[in-house]
């Protein structure tokens, strides 16, 4: 029997290591072209008010370290949810209806204008928590570009300033580290701090630090996020209140939780994150493992490519059906948009190296041999990648 799992074990790692890059959209296009404008998000808020916006990045790396993050790294920003201040770590809640100040706006708490884009949150697994699976970083703006404003220089001055803008936020209050990584990342008397800026900056939030982002964005409705809330809540509460989070990046990692972020609003059935690496191998179960790249494709293939005419599949899914009939909704619809949001690049970073914007990694483990053909395909469609064409596509 042990031989056996070593085999398959083998296998496996051979499998990992046989990654490939796949262009998402060859298009040779100026990153500044493929950022949306503000004027097209604001056009987008307006017609979609809720979304989804899922994204797969590229790999992060210091000047003067190694590179980090193999396969990248997964996020998701929800629009229309705020943060839930009423316990001692992240929690969050749907947006309610209010005059709010422009303080706690900027803290997640409500917002007053649900058409604005800054009016979400932006969510990230990090494998170093101990206590709570995911953080929320209010806005867009903080979210991707850590508040950076347009042509200004990151540096290593900014990035300080910056770390003691989301203390005074309170984002990661309540949260600890496993003690592997304390002993790496707590330097000073004020934990909290030290997390934000050692942990989390460049992973969980201010991602276009080092990070190019390529996402894709699905609009949803109202009435699906409360099913999303609850399925976020349950997660942090579980880990803050009787057990420790574990993070596995073959079987419970942050690909897992945007897969079952969007499993929970209806578009898929959501991915068993209990079982273990045996238990998978064993069963020949490789679906149970998420890669960012490949997850990325297969929601861009499924809001874009999908047949609306199979109506026993839609029907014979409990989550899809379950949205159908609660909020009237399908994962295939107008809508539906890929894009890029591009890193900051040199000169202007002066704490990153910038890698190729164009590469996403995707690996073989879920046996997909035309996952790099689907991936062009989609990229080289302006109905899937312009906001212009797909809206009146």
């Amino acid at each position: 029997m042990t031989s056996i799992k070593v085999y398959l074990l083998s296998g496996l790692l051979a499998l990992i290591n046989f990654v490939s890059f796949t262009a998402f959209g060859e298009t040779g296009q100026n990153l500044d072209v493929l950022r949306m404008r503000e004027e097209s998000r604001r056009l987008y808020d307006r017609i979609y008010p809720y979304y989804i916006e899922a994204a797969s990045m590229t790999r992060v790396q210091e000047i003067g370290s190694d590179i980090g993050g193999s396969a990248g790294h997964a996020t998701v920003f929800i629009k229309g949810l705020c943060r839930d201040l009423s316990r001692g770590y992240p929690r969050v809640k749907v947006c309610e209806g209010g005059c709010y100040t422009p303080e706690q706006e900027a803290m997640g708490i409500g917002y007053n204008n649900i058409l604005n884009p800054n009016a979400g949150l932006g969510f990230s697994v990090n494998k170093e928590y101990r206590n709570v699976n995911w953080v929320a970083t209010p806005g867009k703006d903080l979210m991707y570009d850590g508040g950076l404003a347009p042509g200004k220089p990151l540096t290593r001055a900014y990035m300080e300033e910056l770390a003691d803008r989301m203390v005074e936020l309170g984002t990661h209050r309540g949260i600890k580290l496993h003690p592997e990584y304390e002993i790496k990342r707590i330097r000073s008397t004020n934990r909290e701090r030290d997390i934000v800026r050692n942990s989390s900056m460049g992973t969980d939030f201010a991602i276009n630090f080092g990070r190019h982002a390529h996402i894709v964005r699905v609009p949803i409705t109202p009435s699906q996020l409360q099913n999303v809330v609850n399925y976020l809540n349950e997660l942090n509460d579980r880990y803050f209140v009787s057990e420790n989070y574990h993070w596995s990046g073959l079987t419970d990692n942050c690909t897992h939780f945007v897969h079952n972020v969007l499993a929970a609003a209806g578009a898929w059935p959501a991915k068993d994150v209990t079982t273990t690496l045996w238990q998978a191998l064993w069963r020949g179960d490789l679906h149970r493992f998420a890669i960012p790249g490949n997850r990325l494709i297969r929601l861009a293939e499924a809001i874009n490519l999908s047949d609306l005419g199979n109506v026993r599949r839609i029907y014979e899914q409990p989550n899809s059906h379950r949205a159908m009939a609660e909020s009237h909704w399908l994962l295939a619809q107008h809508g539906g948009l890929i894009d890029i949001l591009p890193a900051v690049e040199q000169p202007r970073n002066e704490v990153y190296k910038i890698h190729d914007p164009d590469a996403i990694m995707v690996m073989p483990v879920e046996f997909d041999p035309f996952i790099k053909s689907k991936a062009r395909r989609l990229a080289r469609d302006p109905r899937f990648m312009d906001h212009k064409t797909k809206l009146l596509f």
